[in-house]
């Protein structure tokens, strides 16, 4: 009993203590014997509200034991909170309860903690943007309001119990089927952990929606548990299509104006050709030109050294 790490207070009915454990004296702050000249409605504000509570009582006594947590108060006015466990003793032929005390205080506020972390991710889970569904032996078990928003269902009782092939068209773009094709994402999600790939899915009036979808695996035990974020791309989706087709008109544009450069060119050759011809035609009369003046010229001057020969050749003889 000394030497317990939970505090341990022995009183009687009527409130009275007998003893306590070096714990007790630590925990409340009281000496040894200022404890024992307590009642427990001095450690215990409830006290007198629960002793009034017959059944509880009763039922302490049929039962021999029974817990519940309170709020306990030290020498020093301080609070902490405790689960208390009693049970009915009797020695030297009275009855006596036996209360253990449990420290909970920062226990109680780990589990706050939690709950308060567990409901801010409620609510990023509920009021997300986008959809997120929780995958679970290969069907969805929840998933938040906008994913009925964006399938046009109706309530997420709708959506639970489905596969994920049932919410998806016959094929994939890449001819696999939806069925096949996703138990192939599921084992790569399941083997790496985390798997991150795009998916056509359908909507409540068959309508095709493109998503990127992210898998995180979250391992347990008894099941196959996977959290699915889903984010529509289906407008970027059209987006690139139609960049394509822009692109691919583009390609056709150009391949027609190469052919038609091409076809000039062509027909600029065959001009380039004919003037070739025409300049050679050209170059080579005005060659012979030149050459039949180069000629007469060279006859002039023969001519007139003829005429002088004749004129000194007649001065001789004369």
């Amino acid at each position: 009993m000394q030497s317990a790490a939970d505090a341990i207070v022995l009183h009687r009915l009527d409130g009275s203590l007998v003893d306590v454990n070096e714990t007790a004296c630590k925990w409340y702050g009281y000496t040894h014997d200022e404890l024992l000249q307590l009642n427990v409605n001095q450690l215990d504000p409830d006290y007198e509200i629960r002793s009034d509570m017959g059944k509880f009582w009763e039922d302490l006594k049929k039962n021999k034991y029974a817990t519940f947590k309170a709020v306990q108060v030290k020498k020093d006015k301080s609070f902490f909170k405790v689960e208390n466990k009693l049970s009915i003793v009797t020695i030297d032929n009275e009855d006596l309860v036996l209360v253990v005390v449990r420290d909970i205080t920062q226990k109680e506020l780990i589990e706050e903690k939690l709950r308060y972390s567990e409901q801010k991710y409620r609510n990023l889970y509920e009021r997300s943007s986008d959809p997120i569904l929780i995958l679970q032996d290969g069907i969805f078990v929840d998933c938040n309001q906008a994913t009925v928003d964006v399938l046009k269902y109706d309530t997420i009782e709708d959506i639970k119990g489905m596969p994920p092939d049932i919410l998806s068209p016959e094929f994939q773009p890449d001819g696999m089927t939806s069925r096949k094709k996703a138990a192939r994402q599921i084992a790569m999600a399941k083997e790496q952990g985390y798997f991150r790939f795009e998916w056509i899915h359908i909507d409540a009036m068959k309508n095709e929606i493109y998503f990127d979808v992210a898998l995180t695996y979250l391992p347990d035990e008894s099941h196959d548990t996977y959290y699915t974020v889903w984010r529509n791309i289906s407008d970027r989706k059209r987006a690139e299509k139609e960049l394509e087709l822009v692109h691919k008109n583009l390609q056709e544009l150009v391949k027609e104006r190469t052919s038609e450069l091409e076809q000039k060119n062509n027909e600029l050759s065959e001009q380039n050709e004919k003037l070739e011809k025409y300049n050679d035609l050209f170059i080579g009369r005005e060659f012979r030109v030149k050459d039949l003046r180069e000629q007469i010229k060279v006859m002039k001057r023969e001519l007139a050294h003829l005429k002088k020969t004749e004129e000194s050749d007649k001065q001789i003889e004369s």
